[in-house]
């Protein structure tokens, strides 16, 4: 995948790693991440396990993401 889109993945981790949901539209006014939908997806499947949020102030829709857990590295086997 494009340095780009795994520049956008690196910045995701580290703000969901730290605690934060992030949000389409809060990625895309402050890291200008258009497709975050897409880059959670490509988080999940590189082990990546976010928990979806659907979210409502009665107007307007939304979905958050959260970090459950980060991939675990691979044991290395003994020799």
């Amino acid at each position: 995948m494009s340095g780009r889109f795994s520049q956008q993945r690196q910045q995701i981790v580290e703000l969901l790693k730290n605690g934060y949901g992030v949000t389409a539209r809060g990625m895309f006014e402050e890291y200008d991440i258009q497709r975050l939908a897409a880059r959670i997806f490509e988080l999940r499947a590189m082990g990546y396990v976010i928990e979806s949020q659907r979210k409502s102030d009665g107007k307007n829709h939304w979905v958050e993401y959260y970090l459950i857990s980060s991939p675990r590295p691979i044991a290395e086997t003994a020799a």
